[in-house]
């Protein structure tokens, strides 16, 4: 019997570039925002930082980072918020392209 071994990776490359300028990684199963505090990645200051729902709270550690809006608790967002997270996702969707490629190869 083959133990599979899981890989967290993490992902930092430049939005207008396409180049990945930096990865981290660790065994097993952790938290994409524990892995990225763990890891030694460290943003200038002035770095405008776009990141998925999975990094809440890294506002604390970098200014300029924005995540979408989670919906509250029994509640929903409103249209603005919507509008928001959708522009957001436009400007992510370069991130998940990349994930994919690394995926594949």
């Amino acid at each position: 019997m083959v133990k599979e071994h899981t890989l967290k990776t993490q992902v930092v490359f430049g939005g207008k570039t396409n180049i990945i300028m930096c990865l981290a990684h660790c065994k097993g199963k952790t938290h994409d925002f524990n892995l990225f505090k763990n890891s030694d990645v460290k943003f200038h200051k002035l770095l405008q930082v776009i990141a998925d729902k999975g990094y809440q709270g890294i506002a604390k550690l970098h200014n300029l980072s924005q995540t979408p809006i989670k919906k509250p608790r029994g509640g929903k967002l409103t249209k603005s918020q919507k509008k928001y997270n959708r522009e957001l996702n436009r400007l992510r969707i370069t991130v998940e392209h990349v994930n994919r490629r690394l995926k594949n190869f």
